[in-house]
């Protein structure tokens, strides 16, 4: 196999994947549609691009070291490369990288509307069964491009509706599907798929046909309500409150449940990407006023823990099992088994809620090109998976001739990624050209961060330098306002031993199982995170407030429930910090976030911050966002003038608006650039035993661990982007791609064939990245990489309180577990907050 990155309308880049035999049925496809211009770009592999080799005993091959031909028949353009007989000195001039962060960011595009400067190498137009279009195939100096020249333009679609495009070398070939689209035809949509509220996007052309109007945010909510009542899914009722909406906003809360009686199944149950009767069995619009009926025991619903929260976790989705039966045979499943095509179903419903609309107000057939926002927290194979995904389900729209979707492409991009574009794209903002900057996006679940530099000449040009994200944000901190509820009655009763119970009996189990109370309750704590005060003498403030003689101490009283509970809470005005907890929570996420970008800044001394932006809703915690800024001040000396937050709910909608920068060129594939993580062994020095009071591990230490430190070692860090791998330390090393780890499989066969000339190289293919031995630039050996799941345990400390309060873990419940001091004996510090735990610092499970 070789392979080449290619670019697609001098807008996203493919990596073109040549292999052995015949083509694949299925190729990728892809939408252009034409712009301003009457010459626009279709295919091109710029120059200084290359032939990867991913077979032993061969050699990558300079695409000045070929000979290129262009080919045509039907609706096929062939690109023809072969080695040249005797390789000519290079005569394209591409100036030397003077290192990877001078480089990055240029203008490799060459615009083919301009007069080439040199006489190209070879030059094929050709017609292809079209009125409308010429295709025009060059090889030159700056490369290799197919353009196409519209000939005839008028109201209708082209007569010609996609092209094929093949590229071969030797017996490998590889092809791909190009969708040419009248910009009438086009429809742009951008989903974020949030873990706490969805959001979409549309854009499409003026009129005139020359510019693609603005994003538009979308009334998602409303959408989906009214695709729901075409279903006779919902009520007309304008009145009808759900639990999905949330008010004064254009969101879909992230809230779906899935009917624990699945009926009869068939052959076919296991292979299926969507849940069979969806109508049934999924409820995507709950209304508040029968939403208790869900939990009654015959029409039992299950709430879905959030999914991409809960990503790379599926053994905490076996605790939920379904009812199934096959040929009268009682059976269950897990949601783990069926959770892709409930993740799959819920998607279809958001896409088709739109779709849906547009057709009914232009009734006109479609070339749609979706774009996914994902999290850091996905790898490659999790990102080409939810792509194959979201394809088939265009491709059932398509089979029900649904609103006329004539060619569909589909993109992903990462959150943090986008957010950084849609900021740049505000007209009030200061973005230095050739810079690097740093996008920090804190939601409900997750946290996701990018490093990325502007181009030279256009700044939307922008190249991801490094990417990361995690598990924990905004829902981690109220999870610890319920940390500090337990901790607060449990010291109010003088941790009377029943006390637990009480606590398991009435607040746990019925927000396990009780919608509407879970809702309620969860509301009340963001109420009250929203009123957080340093000031800890509100602490006053719980011990008075009482649903008629009942206090949050009262919790064994024989008429005390989970009702008595929330009532006490709407008289509570503030919270503080009493116990910690939320030190904890904000520690923990700022200093996961700020040690990356350290050791990134360190590892590379031609690394910068020039700004750094904030966005998400979980900024709307002030204490997060005050420390996470104190953070970067003091420890990646990025002045307080180049820290931006963004406001609102522009916290939460710019990055969906970054999808339709055409500037911007997107590898939809690519997660993050590979950093070798060498272990250095010492010695461990001898420590004295701990004493009480030293078993107060400091917070530092707890996130180190987070981080994947291991106790007794050292690290060291080399970008591979910018640095040959540390072949000599390979044995004591992992890489991190993104947010994960990945180590070399044992191998002896790829140890014992290193020598002190070997170059390693790490290099993404569609099956994720593989590490390549090279020697004297000839291929002798490509491993693959296997995640480590070095953290797997570890982050289950920041997930399940993450998925508070659809998923509750008792056993991941500090402020049930911790010592309480009986206050006779001991007063509450209200300066510190802290008493003695049980355990050490180290193994606090929030």
């Amino acid at each position: 196999m070789y392979s080449i990155t290619s670019n697609i309308n001098n807008r996203r880049q493919w990596i073109c994947e040549l292999k052995e035999g015949e083509l694949p049925q299925s190729l990728p496809e892809f939408v252009v549609e034409f712009d301003k211009t009457n010459l626009f770009n279709l295919f091109s592999i710029p120059a200084g691009h290359e032939l990867i080799c991913f077979e032993e005993n061969n050699f990558d091959v300079r695409l000045q070291d070929m000979e290129v031909q262009f080919s045509a028949h039907e609706n096929v353009i062939e690109i023809l490369l072969a080695s040249k007989s005797k390789p000519e000195s290079a005569t394209i001039a591409v100036p030397p990288k003077r290192s990877f962060f001078d480089s990055i960011g240029e203008n490799e595009v060459v615009d083919n509307s301009k007069e080439l400067p040199v006489e190209p190498n070879s030059r094929e137009e050709f017609t292809l069964g079209s009125q409308d279009l010429r295709f025009i195939c060059t090889y030159s100096p700056n490369g290799i491009y197919i353009d196409a020249k519209i000939t005839r333009l008028s109201d209708q679609l082209f007569d010609l509706k996609n092209l094929q495009v093949n590229v071969r070398f030797a017996t490998c070939i590889a092809g791909l599907k190009i969708n040419i689209c009248h910009p009438k035809q086009f429809l742009g949509i951008a989903l974020d798929f949030g873990s706490e509220a969805s959001q979409l996007a549309v854009s499409s052309y003026l009129h005139n046909l020359s510019n693609p109007v603005m994003p538009l945010n979308e009334d998602l909510f409303d959408n989906v309500r009214n695709l729901m009542i075409s279903k006779q899914n919902a009520t007309a009722e304008s009145q009808a409150e759900y639990y999905q909406q949330e008010k004064g906003t254009r969101f879909f809360k992230s809230v779906f449940f899935v009917k624990s009686d699945l009926g009869a199944i068939d052959a076919a149950f296991n292979s299926d990407k969507f849940l069979r009767t969806p109508e049934e069995h999924l409820k995507i619009l709950v209304d508040k006023s029968s939403g208790k009926l869900l939990t009654q025991e015959e029409n039992k619903h299950y709430q879905l823990p959030n999914l991409k929260i809960i990503h790379g976790h599926h053994d905490l989705l076996e605790d939920i099992k379904f009812k199934i039966s096959r040929n009268n045979y009682p059976a269950s499943v897990t949601l783990d088994h069926i959770v892709e095509k409930v993740h799959n179903s819920v998607l279809m419903y958001l896409l088709e809620s739109y779709i849906q609309k547009d057709f009914a107000i232009h009734e006109k057939e479609r070339f749609v090109r979706i774009t996914l926002l994902v999290p850091n927290i996905y790898d490659s194979e999790s990102v080409s998976h939810i792509q194959q995904n979201i394809r088939a389900i265009l491709q059932v729209f398509q089979q029900k001739n649904l609103a006329g979707i004539a060619g569909f492409e589909v993109l992903t991009i990462s959150e943090s990624d986008a957010a950084l574009v849609g900021y740049m794209s505000k007209p009030d903002v200061n973005i230095m050209p050739g810079k690097q900057y740093v996008i920090i996006d804190a939601g409900k679940g997750t946290t996701d961060f990018s490093v990325v530099k502007t181009g030279h000449d256009d700044i939307f040009k922008i190249l991801p330098v490094y990417r990361n994200g995690f598990a924990g944000a905004g829902n981690l901190i109220t999870n610890a306002l319920f940390e500090t509820l337990i901790h607060y009655i449990r010291e109010q009763n003088n941790d009377d031993p029943e006390v637990q119970h009480a606590i398991r009996a009435k607040i746990i189990e019925p927000l396990k199982n009780d919608l509407a109370v879970r809702n309620e309750f969860f509301n009340e704590l963001e109420r009250l995170k929203k009123k957080f005060t340093e000031n800890k003498s509100v602490k006053t403030q719980w011990d008075q407030a009482s649903s008629g003689s009942i206090k949050l101490k009262d919790i064994n009283g024989s008429g005390v429930d989970i009702n008595t509970i929330i009532d006490i809470l709407k008289r509570i005005e503030q919270v503080a910090d009493f116990y910690q907890y939320i030190e904890i929570a904000t520690e923990t996420i700022t200093e996961k976030v700020v040690s990356s970008l350290e050791i990134l800044k360190n590892s590379m001394p031609d690394i910068h911050y020039e700004g750094v932006i904030f966005t998400g809703r979980g900024f709307l915690f002030q204490p997060l966002y005050l420390k996470l800024e104190q953070k970067i001040m003091s420890r990646l000396q990025v002045p307080k003038a180049g820290i931006f937050l963004l406001k609102n709910n522009e916290l939460k909608d710019v990055c969906i608006k970054g999808v339709f920068n055409r500037s911007m060129q997107v590898n939809s594939e690519v997660i993050g650039y590979p950093i070798q993580k060498i272990r250095k062994h010492r010695e461990a020095a001898s420590t004295p035993a701990k004493t009480a009071a030293s078993t107060k591990t400091s917070v530092y230490e707890r996130v180190r661990k987070l981080l994947g430190s291991i106790e007794g070692e050292e690290t060291t860090y080399v970008f591979s982007q910018s640095t040959p791998l540390n072949v000599q330390q390979l044995k004591n090393s992992t890489f991190q791609i993104g947010a994960k780890s990945y180590s070399i499989p044992n191998d002896d066969h790829f140890y014992s064939s290193l020598t002190p000339e070997s170059v390693i190289k790490i290099e993404y293919t569609s099956g994720g990245y593989v590490l390549r031995h090279l020697l004297h630039g000839k291929v002798i050996r490509v491993n693959g990489l296997q995640n480590t799941f070095e953290l797997a345990d570890i982050d289950k400390n920041m997930i399940i309180p993450s998925l508070f309060p659809n998923y509750i873990n008792t056993d991941y419940l500090e402020s049930m577990n911790a010592e309480i001091a009986h206050p006779k004996q001991e007063t509450v510090n209200h300066t510190s907050g802290l008493s003695t735990p049980k355990t050490s610092f180290d193994d606090l499970k929030f």
